[in-house]
């Protein structure tokens, strides 16, 4: 949370937004920075990487929370000479400070953060490639109020929570809202996937800045045939399933929608040898009859195999 008016105010909204995101971890922890920023993040460790015992780390003038999953940790050791034994979150932290916030485009897992720094007052916030870490902010020209959870940031007095017609108006069309950078409550954007978003003090407001660190289609595959766009199609989906599954140390779980996607991980999950808990949102053959095409007809098959 940053803002221009007082320690108090930080203190209360960061107890509001911690309230919400408690069920994102249980190791709590909540920093009052200066008399502009407050910082604090509700961590869990499930993954083979060392434990971040700190959710809020320091860094000579810098201070972060982060929340990260990464799956090349042995590349970004040999490039930028971080330390194996940092946690997943340390470790980006290092590499950001080192490298700057283009070396996310290196970073292979599924992370957002925030890096406070102390010496100027600049914030940035920032999100991994494909957006899979959410992270909210809501803007004013006094405040700004960033969370994983959308619901945290509305529950703040700060926050006016008032309906966004434009957003509303889209989905009710039937327009990609994933494009779209507002939310469904005036005044709370999302940071865009692929991006750093930097803050800082100017003039007695605060001054936003975007960057975009990667883009989707840099690099073109050409490749002579059909046959030769599966096969690599095949090996791309099976590396990156096998790179997840070797930063998880215990049972995995794992949906079973009937789809396509769904269905071809949890067969690569089986093949890889490991253990899991498959899961179906679908009703019982019992409850409700089966019909032609019907995708639990797939799920029982994928079963099976």
């Amino acid at each position: 949370m940053y803002n221009t008016g007082t320690q108090r105010e930080i203190t209360s909204g960061l107890e509001i937004l911690q309230k919400w995101n408690c069920a994102y971890g249980s190791i709590s922890q909540q920093k009052i920075v200066d008399s502009f920023c407050g910082i604090g993040a509700c961590a869990e460790h499930i993954t083979n990487a060392p434990a971040n015992a700190n959710p809020v780390m320091y860094r000579n003038s810098y201070v972060a929370v982060i929340d990260a999953i990464l799956y090349n940790r042995d590349e970004l050791v040999a490039v930028n000479g971080v330390s194996r034994t940092l946690s997943d979150e340390e470790m980006l932290m290092e590499c950001i400070l080192r490298k700057g916030f283009d070396v996310l485009s290196t970073v292979n897992g599924d992370f957002c953060g925030a890096l406070y720094n102390t010496n100027t007052g600049e914030l940035t916030l920032f999100r991994d490639h494909m957006g899979v870490r959410p992270l909210f902010f809501f803007r004013s020209a006094e405040v700004v109020v960033f969370s994983s959870d959308m619901r945290g940031i509305i529950a703040l007095e700060e926050v006016p929570a008032t309906p966004n017609p434009d957003w509303v108006y889209k989905a009710v069309c039937g327009y990609d809202t994933a494009a779209y950078t507002g939310t469904e409550v005036k005044d709370i954007y999302f940071v865009k996937p692929a991006s750093y978003l930097t803050i800082r003090p100017s003039e007695g407001k605060l001054a936003f800045e975007e960057h975009v660190y990667w883009r989707l289609g840099q690099e073109k595959i050409c490749l002579r045939n059909e046959k030769e766009y599966a096969d690599r199609l095949r090996e791309l989906i099976t590396e990156s399933v096998k790179r997840r599954l070797d930063v998880f140390p215990d049972v995995i779980g794992a949906e079973l929608s009937g789809g396509l996607d769904s269905g071809v991980i949890d067969i690569l999950i089986n093949r890889h040898g490991r253990k899991a808990v498959y899961y179906s949102w679908s009703s019982s053959p019992k409850d409700v009859p089966l019909v032609p095409n019907d995708e639990r007809r797939v799920i029982a098959d994928i079963c099976e195999q």
